[in-house]
């Protein structure tokens, strides 16, 4: 891999690593050579670290990115990741960081505001987790910040979600403020079904179905 002209390939604009073994270096050698690099699915590895986002910003390379995946990506601090979308926050649209148990409503609350080009947002670990994420804060902030959301996707189980009362009214913002809002995913449940009431009455359309981990989707 160290041996490919990466800084040559003005071409690549996509990059898949998902899932393989590159370790921290060979990481770091390639995003800070890829000249134009727009889209980068980069979950499920050991070798990202802190210190791979850090030398990416570092090297300017992160100008031209659109859309990242760092799903699962657990060496991940949530410190160093709320440095990076300071830095490339506002020129996302696409950002997945699932997976993650220590990535909760309060990275997301903080950096919202930065995501104002977000199209795809995908939050949230299906795995069982202390900490309690209360929704009505975050829907909220997705109405007033993310105009442009056309997807968006809840993976923590409904018993992790909390939400109150005045839940209502964030979900009819969203629903007033992204009206590109094409496709919700999220664990089956009260907060579900709550959601899918809203819309309804709506007259937005609307499809169901449930999946693995009993995700729902209209």
């Amino acid at each position: 891999m160290a041996a490919v002209e990466w800084e040559k390939a003005a071409a690549l604009v996509e990059l898949d690593i998902t899932a393989t073994d590159l370790p921290q270096a060979t990481i770091v050698d390639i995003l800070t050579r890829i000249p134009s690099l727009s889209w980068l699915s980069a979950g499920q590895l050991d070798g990202m670290t802190d210190a791979v986002l850090t030398q990416w910003l570092n090297s300017g390379k992160v100008a031209t990115l659109r859309s990242l995946d760092l799903d699962s990506s657990d060496n991940l601090t949530e410190d160093m990741l709320g440095k990076f979308l300071e830095r490339v926050g506002s020129q996302l649209e696409g950002l997945a960081l699932s997976g993650m148990g220590h990535v909760t409503d309060t990275l997301w609350n903080q950096y919202l505001p930065k995501l104002r080009s977000a199209k795809i947002l995908v939050m949230g670990t299906s795995e069982a987790i202390s900490t309690k994420i209360h929704v009505d804060h975050m829907i909220d902030s997705l109405a007033k910040f993310c105009p442009g959301l056309e997807r968006l996707e809840f993976r923590w189980d409904n018993d992790t979600l909390r939400f109150s009362d005045k839940n209502q009214k964030a979900i009819d913002l969203l629903r007033t403020k992204c009206l590109k809002l094409k496709s919700m995913v999220l664990c089956d449940g009260k907060l579900y079904e709550i959601m899918r009431g809203n819309f309804e009455r709506a007259d937005r359309s609307e499809e169901r179905r449930v999946g693995k981990e009993c995700r729902s989707r209209w």
